[in-house]
């Protein structure tokens, strides 16, 4: 790759500082501060408001294209993001701490911004100034050389462009998927029409109603009132801990703070600082279904209130010891069914801005009231078994959440990881449509074999697509090679019943064609220090050998759901149904999200 070494002083035609403003409850004009800024994207979450009275230059309001860089802040300087839409029917502007990047060409802006991204905890070190914040000497910033290469910018900015939008379609999924569980809990415990005994609507059907007066209104017999209290079982606390190790403080954990909790259920991918608390403290670490309540919050507006629940994905992801920062209240519910009900209805009170009536201030800083909360707002207690049956019916809307946040996670750890490498010119970007043998092709050719003749043979399927597939008794396992002469691809395998073996390299073929016809495959993956490489084609093997389709259609038909524990046996079963080994089925099974066992 021949590379130019350019720096953002180059490219700019413009920059800006933004403004200091006066914040309303709600209008047409956001505000972005530098919470916003998370893992190279944009999180309206932690968006503010102003006045569309107030006068703001209109080159102070962000357009398509533009970059975003935090400019002050220990923890959020040098954090970017590249504009790549807007809301519709909003001017969005940013807030004092941050800067505003407009460039000559989009395409650089958008590399420009993957650059500063990969440069973050660089940048950090580029802090001035004597007060606890810190600020980008810009001209220093502005003038750091980045690799770059005209050939591979458009190709480059596709890659992280894809993930990018993939990682974004989730939350939105995410978002609309707790959009459905709040109406479906607003159907059943607001307006009262959850299903009665034949499955009808209880209110609707003239299920009987009972007139309560701490209420005031009418609430479904055998129901009762209460306090969200009534769900608890016991209240963790939070704790900040130490930096260090220190005395009894030697619990190693990680803390979640409030500044966490708008990602924790949308998108799961904040990263959490490691503490060290008092080791007596064990009660403060965080189960599955505890929820936790951010109740002191700084400048974002009403950031007191927000709620999370902990899920295994959760527990899974940051695999430590979890508590929460002394920011927050975390607490255990009296039973894990209670978990949707608690965090839906607290969701609900939050957007509607009831904690506007419970909050109290110290030093500038909002606090919740939570023990005058909890303990005196009035709500319906719902019968156990209408909150067991509610939970049967949303416990699958949430898990599909968490299978979302997996992935998102999977995402953002992939792109983090090939963005250096394109950058340096140690990945090679090819263009598959420029090719005969594209993935997509291969793919569905795979598909249309497997409809075809109910299982794959994928001696036959290689032979088929013009790769040639030979026994070599001096190989380890497999090897692939391009014949010049032939102008075609070789497989040469010691056990040609081994068809992983033969599918791996044919991922090979599919995703590393310039390494191959140059003969560096071996040297470049060796070279990377990585088995990224090897993971490309294991994935496409898995793709032609395992169709997606294939195996939840082989599950279907085994009474098999993703709730379900799936014995050895039952793998072996698969593995011989799919002529791959157990360990091959087994890792398939569980990129699917099927609970399985660990085997060698």
């Amino acid at each position: 790759m021949n590379k130019e070494y350019l720096c953002i002083n180059d490219k700019i035609i413009y920059e800006t500082k933004g403004s200091t403003p006066k914040y309303v409850a709600e209008s047409t004009r956001i505000v972005l501060n530098q919470k916003c800024i998370r893992n190279g994207m944009i999180d309206y979450s932690f968006a503010q408001y102003i006045s569309e009275q107030q006068n703001i230059a209109d080159e102070k309001y962000i357009k398509v294209g533009d970059v975003l860089l935090n400019s002050t802040g220990q923890g959020t300087a040098g954090r970017c993001a590249f504009v790549d839409h807007l809301p519709k029917n909003y001017k969005v502007t940013v807030d004092s701490h941050m800067l505003i990047l407009r460039f000559k060409n989009i395409e650089l802006a958008r590399f420009f911004a993957y650059s500063l991204y990969n440069q973050e905890n660089y940048i950090l070190e580029l802090l001035t100034g004597s007060s606890g914040q810190g600020e980008l000497d810009r001209e220093i910033v502005y003038n750091i050389s980045f690799p770059y290469s005209n050939s591979n910018l458009a190709i480059f900015n596709q890659i992280l462009v894809s993930i990018n939008k993939k990682i974004q379609l989730n939350n939105k999924i995410n978002i609309e998927l707790e959009k459905i569980a709040e109406d479906l809990y607003n159907y059943w415990f607001v307006q009262f029409d959850f299903p009665d005994k034949n499955g009808r609507p209880y209110k609707s059907s003239g299920g009987k109603m009972i007139y309560n007066e701490k209420l005031k209104r009418e609430i479904p017999n055998n129901w009762q009132e209460g306090k969200l209290f009534d769900y608890i079982e016991n209240e963790k606390g939070g704790d900040w801990g130490k930096d260090e190790p220190q005395g009894n403080y030697s619990l190693k954990v990680k803390c979640i703070r409030g500044a966490d909790i708008p990602t924790l259920n949308t998108c799961c991918i904040s990263d959490v600082p490691i503490r060290y608390i008092n080791k007596s403290n064990t009660f403060k670490i965080l189960n599955n279904n505890d929820i936790i309540i951010e109740i002191s919050g700084g400048s974002p507006i009403q950031s007191t209130g927000r709620i999370a629940y902990i899920n295994s994905e959760l527990l899974s992801k940051y695999d430590s010891k979890l508590i929460t920062s002394n920011f927050c209240k975390a607490v255990s519910l009296k039973s894990s069914k209670y978990v949707y009900n608690f965090y839906l209805e607290w969701q609900i009170l939050y957007n509607q801005g009831i904690f506007f009536n419970y909050e109290g201030k110290t030093t500038g800083i909002k606090n919740l009231l939570y023990d005058d909360f909890i303990n005196s707002y009035n709500t319906v207690i719902p019968d156990k078994d209408t909150i067991e049956q509610f939970y049967k019916i949303v416990e699958p809307i949430f898990s599909q959440i968490q299978r979302n946040c997996k992935d998102a996670i999977s995402l953002i750890k992939l792109r983090d990881f090939i963005l250096p490498m394109l950058m340096n010119g140690q990945v090679s970007v090819v263009d598959s449509q420029k090719n005969n043998l594209s993935e997509e092709k291969i793919i569905k050719k795979s598909l249309e074999f497997w409809q075809s003749h109910g299982k794959m043979d994928i001696d036959q399927f290689a032979r088929e697509n013009g790769i040639l597939v030979y026994k070599d008794n001096e190989q380890k396992k497999g090897a692939v090679s391009y014949n010049a002469e032939k102008d075609l691809y070789e497989i040469a395998v010691k056990d040609p019943r081994d068809n992983f073996t033969i599918a791996h390299e044919i991922g090979h073929i599919l995703r590393h064609k310039n390494e191959l016809k140059s003969g560096t495959l071996g040297r470049k993956s060796e070279e990377s220090g990585t088995k990224i490489m090897e993971h490309e084609a294991d994935s496409l093997a898995a793709e032609i050998l395992m169709p997606e389709k294939y195996v939840l259609q082989y599950m279907q038909d085994k009474n098999k759901t993703e709730k379900d524990y799936l014995d050895e046996k039952f793998i072996k079963e698969c593995a011989k149904y799919f002529n791959v080994n157990p360990p091959t089925m087994n890792i398939r099974l569980k990129n699917l999200g099927f609970k399985i066992p660990y085997i060698r």
